[in-house]
């Protein structure tokens, strides 16, 4: 499936602030991010099991699946397990090298590489099914990675994508020390697209409102299956330093983007 389509090779101006951020960071993380790889799949903030949204089919021998964005490969892992033939791909060279790590570890055979959703480095028709758990869905302008992961999905082959919701980014407070999400809208919600926070200033956020991602699926051969928001369990404990288990009782914290390629 690697690798004759390199169309530009011109990396986009915001990644490699992105980069540095997750390289930066990457290791304070690494230990609560790496126990998914002992989880049964499960999504977002609050662990919402996959059963009942059922976002990885159950059977996955023989398909070829792609995540963009990995990190450390805890989505790949889960695909890998049911059968499929895996690739991830993230920017972060921290991050391939842990997952890869962590997937001898495991002894899964998991194709892991260096290289972004902007530009993807296979052929077309490559994948049956694409994935994106915070990875290009949040740190990638759509309009760049869509297309190529309409490019790659073979026609009948499912994408699925997990991101803050438009209810948390419009709420979030500029400052991360100005606490979680509130009940006030702080940014338009019409026209946002790109979204730099001033305390980070290096990292850049994408975000579409409901009516542009569907503009923008349909429009890339996208047929939208389903569109889970995702609020905070009853049975869930505590909260987290950027959401509330309060507020994200009321309102969905993330979101899930469900697609066939027709």
């Amino acid at each position: 499936m690697k690798n004759n389509h390199m169309k530009d090779q011109t990396k986009p101006s915001y990644l490699q602030g992105n980069i540095d951020n997750w390289t930066e960071h990457s290791e304070a993380q690494k230990s609560s991010i790496l126990r998914r790889w002992e989880m049964e799949p499960c999504w977002g903030m609050w662990k919402a099991p996959d059963k009942g949204l059922d976002l990885l089919p159950s059977e996955m021998t023989g398909l070829y699946a792609l995540e963009i964005g990995c990190g450390t490969g805890y989505v790949s892992s889960w695909m890998a397990r049911k059968g499929a033939n895996v690739t991830g791909i993230d920017p972060t060279a921290v991050q391939i090298e842990t997952a890869r790590d962590m997937s001898e570890k495991h002894n899964l055979k998991i194709n892991f590489l260096e290289a972004y959703g902007e530009n993807l480095p296979f052929e077309d028709a490559s994948f049956d099914f694409v994935i994106s758990e915070y990875g290009s869905s949040l740190w990638s302008d759509p309009y760049l990675w869509l297309p190529e992961a309409s490019r790659v999905i073979r026609k009948g082959g499912k994408l699925v994508f997990l991101t803050n919701s438009i209810f948390f980014t419009l709420t979030c407070p500029d400052l991360e020390d100005g606490g979680p999400p509130g009940y006030e809208l702080l940014r338009p919600y019409q026209g946002i697209h790109k979204v730099k926070w001033p305390d980070t200033p290096e990292e850049t956020e994408f975000h579409l409102t409901h009516g542009k991602w569907i503009e923008l699926l349909n429009s890339k051969g996208f047929r939208i299956d389903a569109l889970h928001e995702l609020s905070a369990l009853p049975n869930a404990n505590g909260s987290y330093d950027i959401v509330t288990k309060e507020w994200a009782s009321k309102y969905p914290a993330e979101e899930i983007w469900v697609c066939t390629r027709i």
